[in-house]
């Protein structure tokens, strides 16, 4: 129970505070006051009643909010009860009340109108409700007084920005007893903030997680198997700060180790990302495989270099040695056919890793796609110290000498680098690597050299100084296009030749050509001709304006005004055209627009996007300032180079103010010729950005206000209502914005330009939700049975987008999932053919269930593994592995042309769909109608990794005994 404050107001004076209570405390106990020298309860009553009356008399002018913030809570009592201050509008004064932890001043404050659930603002904190204010602000005494007064209806208040309630910050500070304070109060547990976290996740995500205070959380209800918006339970978050108290609680209390996240990633995944040494043992101590997979195939072992581990995991090569002391696999293959080796070589942070992974046996011989072996990756990053232990490794020559794709060496990869590229191109050369191989272009490691050291390296190793490529370019000719004066100096050190001509020029006009001044006169000296002025593009004239530009965006008026004196030019621009009003109209600098404007700044000025100073303030979303320059006389009509006018990006930025003024105050013109109309941003643009972003400050009210202000000026103007905005609207916009619109359209227009009826477009609905669709087929009596010139039905388009709400919503109404369009597709292979990736699995459930068949072809005898798997990558993975868990008895049949699923996932050589393939039981020896097995179709422009994994299939499958039968049409052929 929280102790009373009521006599805390006489104790504003340091000294009466520290004779009344313990030293250091902060709480006031009437009950059992400290025990006091002799004599001195009186010094205590008369300094007591000398206070009263000082204060009364000091505090009576006082203003409430000083008092307030002073924490005088005399003063406060007086003007509260004396002489009847009334503040139950004056919500700000509760601010300093909690952040100071003045409980009393805060009590007395809401007995007098000031309702508890207030809203807070504070500069530094989120605005939130007075009771997680408290607990943001650590106000234990004021915390247990708002308890008392909060409604418990009103307990699971959430803050606007991060949608978390006390309980959640309550479990963010670690807090015991706060945490129990708001569960004996009836808080609720299980409740979710803006991304799907519960207090529990964030109480595991704290640095020093209190087993206590997880029991608390799960003893009230909340469940150790809730997941977020990436799929993960607590326990993720426990693994991931390497709490392994708190695994062991979760994990007793019913927590799963097995469940996947969004990316299907384990939680052994996170553990090892974050570089959770502990709880990576634990968890392969309860037995998880230290070789588990996510959907990209990636092992633990890959998640160590991932950028996120990379930039914060401090231990990985502790978690390194430790997946590997426990049996995890260093030549794991994923998807794409990379080793952990290979992908370590992607940054260069990852080089203690690389060499850690070949200590411990993984293979050198992998490639990526481009043919590029495990030391050209580390000579291309500079990476010194890795190529060493690769050589050490493998000193043969034969696999220093290997090429790319491009026909390029090692060497060509070291010559290129700035960083370490000399140490490299030293060890190459030292071990036989020879410098004039030239690559697909002709160009020799001394094409492509980056410092003098190294042309130094490669020409004493004999490397030839006028080699040519193949449109004949010499290395002095690169050296001069890429500007490098020290390598030019080298390679004339060697006698190259300055004569040899490139496109018909000689260095020394090769150079003028360029602009590169340093190179052309050296070679001036070097030839003993007189160097001629280069002609570069004449710059204009233009004034510096970073001074003024600098104090505008600052804000620092009397410095603007101070430049202006000193006769700085209305009219300068910087690089992109824009002027000093552009820039304080883009800032929102409403005096200094001002200002500018009675100075004689121009509003019709235009940048190189042609903005004027009224566009440019839609770029931050400056009302005001747009307002104050609409009312100057600023053309909202001029058009940008993007074909859109003022009325149009304030609508885009949702600025209603502004809309309406445009709209009551000018006449809207005709619309030139492909301009963005202002009703197409409306219904299309304007919530395409709201969904994206994941935000609602564009309130339903206030696209309403806009569509009513955008009508009427359509009206006055006597202009036709654009056609794109109707169906933008049923596809985009909420139901209340669209049944704004509908009624000014003629019944008759229900057809789009490519002849999709206004159905079609609700039932794609970009929130896929039902309210546009069923308005228009319960109220407007709609028929669901239209076909656009595809022959796709309504059912079609919500399959395509994985839409499953709509897609219920069709089903009841009894539309067929046997239906056809002009190729054949039922909505399943629809499905197939889009793979949407969000919600493609359970719309496939859904179908499924309600009796649709996987056997179903359609017209090229296709069914929905060919469609999956064509032009699908490795972040279609999830997708892929959810269809072949049900059609594992289709793998090797042909469509048409004689072509399994592997035959179309060869044609697109991606990898990821043919590995999965193969792993689900595909045979590679199939041939089509023109004899052609996969590997016929990927060996020529493919990777190496990708031919060896379709010849390794191929040597451990038989070639089928006879061709299989193609795949036939469904007895009973569907209709339209």
């Amino acid at each position: 129970m929280a102790p009373s404050y009521r006599l805390s107001f006489c104790l504003q004076r340091p000294y009466i505070h520290n004779t009344f209570t313990h030293k250091g405390s902060t709480n006031v106990d009437t009950k059992h006051p400290p025990q006091s020298a002799p004599g001195a309860t009186k010094v205590i009553l008369f300094c007591a009643l000398f206070a009263l009356v000082y204060s009364g008399i000091q505090n009576g002018a006082m203003p409430l909010k000083d008092a307030v913030s002073r924490g005088n809570g005399l003063a406060v009592w007086q003007q509260l009860n004396v002489q009847r201050r009334n503040v139950r509008t004056n919500k700000a004064l509760l601010t300093p009340a909690i952040r100071y932890n003045y409980s009393f001043i805060a009590e007395q404050l809401i007995r007098h109108g000031l309702s508890p659930h207030s809203m807070i603002k504070d500069g530094v904190y989120l605005e939130s409700p007075a009771l997680s204010y408290s607990v943001m602000r650590n106000a234990p005494e004021t915390f247990y007084m708002l308890l008392q007064y909060v409604d418990k209806k009103r307990l699971n208040d959430k803050e606007p920005t991060y949608k978390r309630t006390a309980l959640h910050w309550a479990a963010s500070k670690g807090s015991v007893s706060f945490v129990k304070a708001l569960l004996r109060r009836g808080a609720d547990p299980r409740a979710k903030d803006k991304y799907g976290d519960t207090p529990l996740h964030i109480a595991c995500n704290t640095k020093k997680v209190s087993s206590t205070l997880i029991e608390a959380l799960l003893a009230a209800g909340a469940s150790p198997n809730t997941r977020n918006n990436r799929k993960e339970t607590p326990m993720f978050t426990a693994a991931s700060n390497n709490h392994t108290e708190a695994l062991e609680t979760l994990h007793r209390r019913g927590g799963k180790l097995h469940l996947k996240n969004k990316w299907g990633e384990s939680l052994l995944h996170v553990a090892a990302t974050d570089g959770s040494t502990d709880a990576v043992t634990w968890l392969i101590q309860k037995g998880l495989p230290v070789d588990i997979k996510d959907t990209k195939h990636h092992t633990p072992l890959f998640a160590l270099l991932s950028p996120s581990a990379t930039a914060k995991n401090k231990n990985r090569l502790a978690v390194l040695k430790l997946l590997i002391s426990k049996g995890a696999n260093p030549n794991a293959i994923d998807l794409e056919g990379k080793t952990p080796l290979l992908e370590a070589t992607v940054l260069s942070d990852n080089q203690d890793i690389a060499i850690a992974l070949i200590k411990h046996g993984a293979s050198l011989d992998v490639t990526n796609n481009l043919n590029q072996t495990v030391l050209h990756r580390a000579a291309q990053r500079g990476s010194f110290k890795l190529a060493k232990a690769i050589v050490e490794k493998r000193p043969d020559k034969k696999y220093l000498r290997r090429r790319s794709a491009l026909g390029e060496t090692a060497l060509h990869e070291a010559a290129d680098n700035f960083k370490e590229g000399d140490k490299i191109t030293a060890l190459l050369l030292s071990k036989g690597v020879t410098p004039n191989v030239a690559n697909k272009f002709g160009a020799t490691p001394l094409h492509k050299v980056a410092t003098a050291k190294i042309a130094r390296l490669l020409l004493q190793a004999k490397a030839n100084v006028n080699a040519k490529t193949v449109d004949g370019r010499t290395p002095l000719h690169d050296a001069i296009r890429y500007g490098r004066l020290p390598v030019v100096r080298e390679l004339i050190k060697y006698k190259a030749d300055t004569n040899a001509l490139y496109k018909g020029m000689n260095a020394l006009a090769l150079a003028k050509k360029e602009g590169k001044m340093a190179i052309y006169l050296f070679l001036s000296k070097q030839t003993g001709r007189h160097p001629q002025p280069i002609v570069n593009k004449v710059q204009e004239k233009t004034i510096d304006t970073t001074p003024m530009f600098q104090a505008i965006k600052s804000n620092q008026l009397k410095e603007v005004t101070r430049l202006l004196d000193g006769g700085f030019p209305l009219a300068a621009k910087n690089k992109d055209g824009a002027t000093a009003l552009h820039i304080a109209s883009q800032f929102g600098r409403k005096q200094i627009v001002m200002l500018l404007k009675m100075r004689g700044a121009s509003l019709t000025a235009l940048d190189k996007y042609k903005y004027t100073p009224l566009h440019s303030t839609f770029s931050l979303g400056q009302k005001d300032v747009a307002l104050y320059l609409l009312q100057q006389g600023a053309d909202p009509f001029a058009i940008t180079s993007f074909r859109q006018d003022a009325l149009t990006m304030a609508v885009k930025e949702c600025l209603v103010d502004v809309v309406e003024w445009i709209t009551t105050h000018k006449n809207m013109p005709r619309p030139q010729k492909k301009q963005k109309s202002p009703l197409v941003q409306l219904t299309k643009e304007l919530p395409q950005i709201q969904h994206m972003a994941d935000t609602s400050t564009c309130t339903v009210t206030k696209q309403r206000a806009m569509m009513k202000a955008l009508l009427n000026a359509y009206k006055q103007a006597k202009l036709p209502l654009p056609k794109k905005a109707l169906f933008n609207a049923a596809r985009y916009s909420p139901l209340p914005v669209f049944q704004m619109l509908y009624p000014h359209y003629k019944r008759g227009i229900r057809q789009a330009d490519n002849h999709s009826h206004l159905l079609h477009w609700a039932a794609s609905h970009i929130t896929g939700k039902t309210d546009n669709l069923r308005w228009l087929h319960e109220n407007q009596k709609l028929s669901l049975e239209v076909f656009d010139k595809k022959g796709l039905l309504p059912i079609h388009y919500t399959v395509a987008n994985a839409y499953v709400a709509i897609l219920a919503y069709l089903l009841n109404k009894g539309r067929s999932l046997h239906r056809t369009d002009n190729h054949g597709n039922t909505p399943l292979l629809t499905l197939c053919r889009f793979r949407p990736w969000e919600g493609f699995t359970s719309t496939l459930k859904l179908l499924l269930s309600k009796g649709a068949s996987l056997k179903q072809v359609n017209k090229d005898g296709q069914h929905c593994v060919h469609l999956i798997v064509s032009m699908a990558g490795s972040r279609q993975a999830k997708t892929v592995q959810a269809i072949l868990r049900h059609t594992k008895h289709l793998l090797n049949t042909q469509d048409k042309k004689g072509q399994t699923p592997l035959h179309v996932a060869a044609i697109s050589h991606s990898q990821a769909p043919i590995r999965l393939l193969l792993e689900a039981g595909a045979n590679p020896w199939y041939r089509d109608n023109r004899g052609r097995t996969p590997y016929d179709l990927v060996k020529d422009g493919s990777s190496t990794s990708l031919k060896a994994l379709l010849q390794n299939a191929m040597k451990k499958h038989k070639a089928p005994a006879s061709r299989p039968t193609k795949t036939s049409r469904p007895s009973t052929q569907p209709t339209k």
